[in-house]
């Protein structure tokens, strides 16, 4: 992975990555400028999600971490992916949700930091991944990310 790091993606004055959208008082979307201190969470929730990754280099990530069920990550040790994708409580495992019945069937992680809206879905049984992205985290956005995974999931479907 060689694009990736913390705070908003992209330079200033450049438009090297896709920008990261609020919507002004009268309903507008607009973009912010990577400079802008307010264009991602504070610092102090770095540790938590102030990390920027391109698409491609998530989509490295996102297979890693399926290599890594199977036993074949390169990032981590095997015992290191187990804890990772293993229920603590519910569903959630350390930053995943995970499904299993009785297998792992299904990793998901979704993320927001008010500006953007991620998910990724690892299917290990089927060695499927999907992510889906979005530059604003409104409404709309929520709707269509929505709208997107329920389409997928359904063309999925014979796979569960």
């Amino acid at each position: 992975m060689k694009n990736a790091g913390f705070a908003a993606p992209g330079s200033s004055g450049k438009l090297d990555q896709p920008r990261g959208h609020k919507k002004t008082w009268w309903g507008k979307l607009v973009p912010l400028d990577p400079a802008d201190i307010q264009s991602d969470n504070p610092q102090a929730l770095g540790p938590a999600g102030t990390i920027n990754i391109s698409l491609k280099d998530w989509t490295l990530f996102a297979e890693d971490q399926l290599n890594g069920v199977h036993g074949r990550g390169k990032l981590l040790k095997s015992e290191t992916y187990r804890k990772l994708h293993s229920p603590v409580n519910g569903n959630y495992a350390l930053g995943w949700g995970a499904f299993y019945d009785p297998e792992l069937l299904l990793l998901t992680h979704t993320g927001s930091n008010l500006y953007w809206l991620t998910e990724a879905h690892i299917m290990p049984k089927h060695n499927i991944i999907f992510l889906i992205a979005m530059n604003s985290a409104d409404d709309t956005a929520k709707k269509s990310m929505k709208d997107i995974r329920n389409l997928l999931m359904e063309r999925l479907k014979p796979f569960e």
